[in-house]
């Protein structure tokens, strides 16, 4: 099962600066993209939870989330 599949990196370094909790149901985070964003958000998104979600780096919280996001494209 894919876990902290979502990770801050200093380039320089080549040193892990943080793994970013990204919550899932247990099925695995798989996670194809993501996009840092204002006010130290990344928007991030794959199909083990199938979602996007915009989580704050700092704390973790997900401030925005949309479910079944093939769904919501394909349709």
């Amino acid at each position: 099962m894919a876990q902290n599949s979502l990770q801050i990196w200093d380039y320089s370094s080549g040193k892990l600066i943080k793994n970013v909790k990204y919550p899932d149901s247990g099925d695995g985070e798989y996670l194809y993209v993501a996009q840092f964003c204002e006010n130290d958000t990344v928007i991030a998104g794959g199909s083990g939870t199938n979602s996007v979600k915009a989580i704050n780096t700092n704390t973790d919280e997900v401030s925005h989330s949309a479910q079944s996001v093939l769904t919501l494209i394909f349709k």
